[in-house]
């Protein structure tokens, strides 16, 4: 056991003591980029400290899961992988990404939601917005009204009613996540606030848009950090499906092969010398992002 560890060691020295420099724009699968998510690592790190200190089959844990590219990792290198975080939208992001759906499917699913919103008049989406909009307190109403136009508001709400009617749900669950990821996006997106994916949302101050009420035109030397291209929702939804039909693999893993739990890091319900590896992106204690 002393020279097991020993020789660990030594591997978990010449690793950090190496470069570790993962080209940013190298080509990765999307089931990395399905949602963008505040502390990222680049799978190359996760996977380069799986392979080098765990054999097949060991368990790796990341009790700050994310959205999940160390149990990704794991599983696609025959590992096992357990995971909490406290965050809903991290788990549900988790179980998509690790599901094994059919993408053609969820795909075809999309596309029809989209058919039925569009031969839809306007009076039936006013009336489907109309009770959506009551399910809101007014605290809720205030935020959504900051920080979304009325139109996006209103094709937002015709989609994610379409989207909830869908009864399997590994299937709705994938493309809810895709509705998640119209609205927390690093750039573009359907909301004022800029950046969503990596700190605090800043309301832009010139919002540029085709087909929305309300545009400005923003001056010539405006900084561009301070002004939004906002995207319709529909348009965005659609691309985003034709994006995951050319671009995907179905890569669903054994629910042998991982854990996922909603839970406090510091409360895992697991027992002593149960885990081979830790790795995780823990949060910033600056508090430079609003984690749940």
């Amino acid at each position: 056991m002393k020279t097991k560890i020993n020789t660990y060691k030594t591997k978990l020295k010449g690793l950090i003591s190496s470069p570790l420099d993962f080209p940013s724009k190298q080509q990765r699968l999307l089931i990395h980029n399905l949602h963008s998510f505040p502390a990222k690592y680049p799978p190359e790190l996760p996977r380069i400290f799986i392979n080098t200190l765990t054999d097949p089959g060991d368990i790796i844990l990341d009790p700050m899961v994310g959205s999940g590219t160390t149990l990704v990792e794991a599983c696609l290198n025959s590992r096992i992988g357990v995971g909490y975080d406290i965050d809903p939208l991290s788990i549900l992001i988790l179980r998509t990404k690790l599901s094994d759906v059919n993408i053609n499917r969820v795909v075809e699913l999309g596309l029809n939601i989209l058919a039925r919103i569009f031969n839809q008049t306007e009076v039936q989406k006013q009336i489907i917005f109309k009770d959506f909009y009551e399910n809101w307190d007014e605290d809720t109403i205030i935020f959504i009204n900051y920080w979304f136009p009325p139109e996006v508001q209103i094709e937002l709400a015709l989609l994610i009613t379409e989207i909830n009617k869908i009864d399997e749900e590994p299937l709705r669950n994938l493309l809810t996540v895709i509705f998640s990821s119209l609205i927390i996006t690093k750039s573009g997106g359907v909301t004022y606030a800029l950046d969503l994916a990596h700190t605090r949302p800043h309301k832009a101050k010139y919002i540029l848009a085709n087909n929305l009420r309300n545009k400005q035109e923003a001056p010539a030397n405006i900084e561009k950090f301070k002004t939004k291209y906002l995207r319709r929702p529909l348009i965005e939804f659609e691309r985003k499906l034709q994006y995951l039909m050319a671009n995907s693999t179905n890569t669903g893993f054994s629910q042998k092969q991982f854990s996922i739990k909603q839970g406090y890091a510091q409360k895992m319900d697991l027992n002593d010398n149960s885990i081979d590896l830790i790795i995780t992106s823990p949060p910033y204690a600056s508090e430079a992002i609003d984690y749940m």
